[in-house]
């Protein structure tokens, strides 16, 4: 016997056998439903993967030469430590050179940046679309190698803005 929420829906045919016609409707419906649900979904999946691409992906650059005492001051923290070879960097961290050192950092395939003794640079923005540097004081050597980089980059001092438009090398 069928029975669904408390009734009986079956019958009985002709060679005696107790159909349920219901439950073939029921499963009928629900393979609609489910057709329906999984575009949905997928749908929804779809949506969220061209938002992500969207938004630019953050950037991480790495320390590649390390000559003297070189410090990294990571975000978030108000603590100076001792940057290490490939250490990687991130937005809102700033590096300092100490008395006779140097260090230089790759941003990206085409943007390197070195600094001179007596620098430092906080890194305000790093990802593939948009590259924002703060030098606070000290000389800086900013390179780009590849004219088609798709980086903008932004160099801040406390007197002016440097924009490089094409590749070089860039004394500030």
């Amino acid at each position: 016997m069928c029975v669904v929420f408390g009734l009986p829906f079956a019958f009985t045919n002709a060679e005696g056998v107790v159909v349920c016609r219901f439950r073939c409707e029921v499963g009928l419906m629900r393979k609609r439903y489910l057709g329906l649900v999984m575009i949905l979904i997928l749908t929804v999946l779809a949506l969220g993967v061209l938002k992500a691409q969207d938004q630019p992906a953050p950037g991480v650059g790495r320390v590649s030469l390390i000559d003297g005492n070189v410090s990294i001051q990571r975000a978030g923290s108000g603590e100076w430590v001792a940057a290490g070879l490939n250490a990687t960097v991130d937005r809102g961290d700033s590096l300092s050179t100490g008395e006779r050192s140097r260090a230089e950092i790759e941003l990206d395939y085409a943007n390197l940046m070195r600094l001179d003794q007596h620098a430092e640079v906080a890194i305000a923005d790093l990802t593939r679309d948009r590259i924002q540097l703060q030098v606070t004081e000290g000389l800086v050597n900013y390179t780009v190698f590849n004219n088609g980089a798709q980086a903008q980059v932004e160099i801040d001092t406390p007197n002016m803005a440097v924009h490089p438009l094409g590749s070089g090398v860039y004394r500030i």
